[in-house]
């Protein structure tokens, strides 16, 4: 199982400001806990190393660098001329990998999504600022 973008921690009853009957009265309770299989959490919250995941089980995975972020975003799109060198960024890429923060999960799943779309980056954009991606 993935959790990702498990950003606000609150609704795990984890943080300052976390509120509820502990563990058990958030959904938390409905993440699997098994022998067998694993859940992996993807977060911008640092926190979730030592409360949601062991402490040596976390991960933090850097930005990638700009060059890179823009190959995989053509990549993901379906670009078949990307596959060795992107020659012409089309406008807005630099500020998509931005708000995307260069990381790999974000990018690959706007670069599906926006190849499925048949979108540009500048079209893109706006939807990711709105919530609406």
């Amino acid at each position: 199982m993935i959790l990702d973008n498990a950003d606000d921690l609150r609704l795990f009853e984890v943080g300052e400001k976390a509120e509820g009957n502990g563990v058990n009265g958030t959904i938390y309770k409905y993440v699997p806990c098994a022998v067998n299989g694993a859940v992996l959490w993807t977060s911008r919250d640092a926190h979730i190393a030592g409360t949601l995941v062991g402490v040596r089980r976390g991960i933090k995975v850097q930005s990638m660098a700009i060059d890179e972020a823009t190959m995989l975003l053509a990549r993901a799109k379906g670009d078949p001329s990307a596959m060795d060198e992107v020659k012409d960024k089309e406008e807005g890429v630099d500020a998509l990998l931005e708000d995307l923060q260069r990381l790999p999960l974000a990018i690959s799943q706007a670069g599906a999504y926006m190849g499925r779309m048949s979108m540009t980056a500048k079209e893109y954009l706006p939807l990711l600022r709105q919530g609406k991606t």
